[in-house]
């Protein structure tokens, strides 16, 4: 809502700099954590009114002395480790909590619910499982989001383009937090490397073949896939 204070954890990525622009754009006082001076000044010039040092350890005490003590109405965050911890401390009275990362859910993280005494909600975000199972959401999302661009309300996200060739290096990119904006993929290469077919083991009827460690589960396993290939003998030891 407009007037509403919205703090975006990792606001240099790709997700971070689409939530500041969403956000100063509905009328919000944007708050964004970067980790250089170089992606601080690029997020207040897509809206971010003030930029926290991520990497401080007065991150929080900063949030809360930008917002009088308050704290903030709203955070969206795909940052991981005590950082999702962090996000509920700073959050307000009756403060939402919109989780993108998967990391400490697929970790099973544990979260001591006594920070819910503030009238907390907290939402999980996950564009996989609603394509799979809200696609009339998702549809309907993505055509506002498409009208917002194309009329200029919106700025298309930095992008460094890559030939899938460079796949692990842009794995490598986006693991490190090295880019600003998205790593994308281009599929349009006249001859992508292909990766070469495993070599398959040429298991012969007139052979005998020796499975040391033969009673143990992977010997015992090996054994039963040489018979199924053939083997003339198969012993276990």
């Amino acid at each position: 809502e407009p007037g509403e204070w919205v703090l975006v954890a990792c606001g240099a990525g790709g997700v971070g700099m689409a939530a500041v622009q969403i956000a100063a754009k509905a009328g919000a006082r944007v708050i964004a954590t970067a980790s250089s001076p170089e992606r601080s000044e690029l997020l207040r010039s897509i809206g971010a009114e003030h930029v926290v040092d991520s990497r401080s350890v007065t991150a929080a005490d900063d949030i809360r002395r930008l917002t009088d003590g308050r704290g903030v109405d709203v955070v969206v965050s795909s940052a991981p480790g005590e950082a999702v911890l962090t996000n509920l401390e700073v959050a307000a009275e009756f403060g939402r909590v919109v989780e993108i990362g998967k990391s400490e859910i697929y970790g099973g993280r544990l979260i001591d619910l006594a920070v819910f005494d503030k009238n907390l909600s907290l939402t999980s975000i996950d564009l996989d499982r609603m394509t799979a199972h809200r696609m009339d959401l998702m549809r309907r999302i993505h055509g506002e989001v498409l009208g917002l661009i194309r009329s200029g309300d919106y700025e298309l996200l930095p992008a460094r383009v890559l030939p899938v060739s460079q796949l692990a290096e842009g794995f490598e990119q986006v693991a490190r937090s090295a880019q600003v904006g998205r790593v994308v993929l281009d599929f349009t290469e006249p001859q992508p490397p292909v990766k070469a077919a495993r070599p398959s083991a040429d298991i012969r009827p007139d052979a005998a073949y020796l499975v040391t460690g033969g009673l143990g589960d992977f010997g015992l396993a090996t054994a039963a896939w040489l018979a199924r290939r053939g083997a003339g003998s198969i012993v276990l030891a």
